[in-house]
């Protein structure tokens, strides 16, 4: 939600109950995943609510729900780095911020570290210069 205290009013931004909500480094991007019916998919929307772009879609022909949460924007704010079950257990991927070039980053890490995550607003993953 925004609230432009100076009319008073208040804009619901995403309806859908958004969880691990984060802002890119210019304040002017919002990052978050949402349910979408038995999975979560990440999206991102422009500070003011316009500009909805899906970073992450179900595959319609997979048999199989994969769940991706826990966005964090780059530092330059061109991407996002988020956790994925798409392989079976939870792992890293980063995507464009306009929803380009999805792939899998820092298998190393997630191949000797059991990652666990809980579906809890959880801030898992974290991108520093």
């Amino acid at each position: 939600m925004t609230t432009d205290t100076l009319t008073n009013t208040v804009s619901v931004l995403v309806s859908a109950k958004p969880q691990g909500v984060t802002f890119n480094p210019a304040g002017s991007r919002i990052a978050f995943q949402l349910p979408a019916h038995d999975h979560w998919e990440i999206a991102a929307i422009n500070a003011d609510g316009s500009g909805w772009t899906s970073l992450t879609r179900a595959d319609p022909l997979s048999f199989t729900v994969v769940n991706n949460v826990a966005p964090t924007w780059s530092p330059d704010g061109k991407q996002v780095l988020f956790l994925s079950d798409r392989n079976g257990k939870w792992e890293f991927f980063v995507v464009n911020a306009d929803g380009s070039d999805l792939k899998q980053v820092l298998k190393n890490v997630s191949d000797t570290l059991s990652i666990r995550y809980n579906f809890s607003n959880e801030r898992v993953i974290d991108w520093a210069k």
